[in-house]
C-alpha cells in the first residue's frame, strides 16, 4: 500500500513538471518574439529620438529669438517688466518635424 501511494506521488510530481516545462518553453517562446519585434522596432525608436531632438532644438532658438525681439522691443518701447514666456509663445508655431 505504502509503494501505491508513493507511486501516486511521484506521477502526480511527474505530471505536474511536465506542465511547467510546457509552460516555461512557451513563456519562453514568447519572450523570445517580443525580443524579436523590440530588436526591430529599434531603429525606428532612434529615429523618433532624432525628431524630437530636432524639435528641442527648434523650440529653443525660438525661444531665444522671441526673448531677443521682445526685450529689445520692450526696451525701445516703454522700457517695462518683460515677460519672455508670454510673449514667446504669441510667436512660436509648433512643428512636429
Amino acid at each position: 500500500m505504502l509503494t501505491a501511494q508513493s507511486q501516486t506521488v511521484l506521477e502526480a510530481y511527474r505530471h505536474d513538471l511536465t506542465e511547467f516545462d510546457t509552460g516555461l518553453r512557451r513563456e519562453t517562446e514568447v519572450l523570445c518574439e517580443a525580443a524579436a519585434w523590440a530588436a526591430w522596432d529599434l531603429p525606428s525608436s532612434a529615429h523618433a529620438l532624432d525628431g524630437l531632438t530636432d524639435i528641442v532644438a527648434q523650440g529653443k532658438e525660438a525661444l531665444s529669438q522671441a526673448t531677443a525681439a521682445a526685450s529689445t522691443g520692450s526696451q525701445a518701447s516703454d522700457g517695462g517688466d518683460f515677460d519672455p514666456i508670454s510673449t514667446s509663445r504669441a510667436h512660436i508655431r509648433y512643428n512636429r518635424f
